[in-house]
């Protein structure tokens, strides 16, 4: 059998610092090592930084080209978007549908970001999506036939592991984390005020990854700048907390559970698709009580934590890079045809 050309829309490699950016990453190293598969990269533009991106995959330079070439006999897609020009079939993997979900206010800026959904919808013969959760989702705010949604989980691997170095605060205080990005549906004002409920003296920190607008005042932001630093906070985390209103996946939670972090979450959309037993659950997550109430029991019940911390990595281990990629080469064939 010829190896199967795929053309990959890498510019997502190193211009997207969250978890489609580390998806990205993950699947190419994948891809790579099967010799079954033949990769072009493509980053089209004049300022396009491809030598960047050939080494954030560990690619000579040449394999990073400008267009899709001619004789590849699939283009996928890993951020959301089919907006590559390309006579090639196309597969793209969509991950959420938040501007369809959390539509903005002003009709130029909605139309905007929900364009590059709409143009997959219209281009894609194949859509992956990370959970069933967001499959349903596609399928409906979409208007996507669900023949055409193939589910690939994603998956965990190394510095994400439960053993390792702790992360320490400087003030030498535990903490409850919070990896990731600030915007609506990561319901981080939430989490605010149930930290401050739960520990008015802040005696307990509450970390983030990357700084809010406004820093409460006892709040810090720890420097995790690779990922064996983030996997260092999550093992010293106390808790991690992922108070989502919306999540096709949840990367940050299943790495939690790797690294073997007592994780308290919103059982909303895709999480508990990831989280299994292995979580604390907070069903609603608007209710600022309900966390506060989970955050001081659990911090006072340590058998409690003891056995999340073990349920955390059986549970990760379920969900794999090798078996991501599998399910996505089986995407890509059938769509080359």
């Amino acid at each position: 059998m010829n190896a199967l050309h795929v053309a990959v829309d890498a510019r997502f490699a190193v211009l997207d610092e969250r978890g489609i950016g580390r998806y990205t990453r993950s699947l190419i190293a994948q891809f790579l090592a099967w010799p079954g598969v033949r990769l072009s990269f493509v980053a089209p533009g004049l300022l396009a930084p491809r030598r960047r991106i050939a080494a954030a995959l560990g690619v000579e330079r040449t394999a990073v080209v400008s267009a899709v070439p001619a004789d590849a006999d699939v283009l996928w897609s890993p951020s959301n978007g089919t907006d590559l020009v390309t006579a090639v079939p196309c597969v793209t993997t969509v991950h959420d549908v938040v501007p369809f979900m959390f539509p903005a206010e002003g009709f130029k800026v909605r139309e905007r970001e929900q364009a590059p959904l709409r143009r997959t919808a219209e281009r894609a013969r194949t859509i992956i999506a990370d959970s069933r959760y967001i499959a349903g989702e596609i399928a409906v705010r979409m208007k996507v036939d669900p023949d055409r949604i193939v589910v690939a989980p994603l998956g965990v691997s190394a510095p994400f592991v439960a053993a390792g170095e702790r992360g320490v605060l400087d003030d030498g205080r535990p903490y409850v984390l919070h990896v990731g990005a600030h915007d609506m549906r990561k319901n981080v004002r939430t989490l605010v005020a149930a930290w401050q409920a739960a520990f008015p003296t802040a005696d307990v920190a509450l970390a983030f990854t990357r700084k809010p607008e406004i820093l409460p005042p006892g709040a810090v932001v720890v420097d995790a700048a690779s990922d064996a630093q983030l996997a260092a906070f999550y093992r010293g985390a106390l808790l991690v907390a992922v108070p989502s209103l919306d999540e096709g996946f949840g990367l940050p939670l299943l790495e939690a559970l790797a690294c073997g972090a007592p994780a308290v979450a919103s059982r909303v959309a895709a999480l508990p698709e990831v989280g299994g037993d292995a979580v604390a659950w907070v069903d609603d997550p608007d209710d600022v009580d309900k966390w506060a109430f989970t955050f001081r029991g659990l911090t006072r019940a340590p058998e409690h934590l003891a056995t999340l911390a073990e349920r955390g990595p059986a549970q990760a281990a379920k969900f794999t890079w090798e078996r991501c990629a599998d399910l996505t080469l089986g995407a890509l064939r059938p769509a080359s045809a």
